[in-house]
């Protein structure tokens, strides 16, 4: 059987394209602050560090906790960018060059 759909890979990076991220620590930074905020939510939640007269509420940490997570992951996502294969790059123009070049040259049955 012949394969109908190109691969994956192929289709989501074509001319050998990787999409790769600098910013790994902020990915992380981003998913332990966020954890840390799920973890004030469910302490308000289950009222177990409540105290409704305290000017310092858990359910207001847990935005600013998350403001922060989202900061974090921005961060991670700005550092994206592109990494191209330029080995396959160079020989497709070389093809390319190669056939234009041919085609360019005068047929030795016309000059007969």
């Amino acid at each position: 059987g012949t394969d109908h759909y190109p691969k994956l890979k192929e289709r989501l990076f074509p001319n050998d394209e990787i999409w790769k991220f600098t910013g790994w620590r902020y990915f992380w930074v981003s998913f332990y602050v966020m954890g840390t905020s799920a973890l004030c939510t469910l302490i308000d939640v289950t009222k177990q560090g409540c105290n409704p007269d305290s000017v310092f509420q858990l359910h207001g940490l847990f935005h600013v906790l998350s403001a922060a997570a989202m900061w974090f992951l921005y961060l991670f996502l700005r550092s994206e960018f592109i990494e191209i294969n330029h080995d396959i790059l160079h020989s497709q123009e070389s093809l390319a060059l190669k056939d234009s070049t041919q085609s360019e040259k005068p047929d030795p049955e016309s000059l007969l």
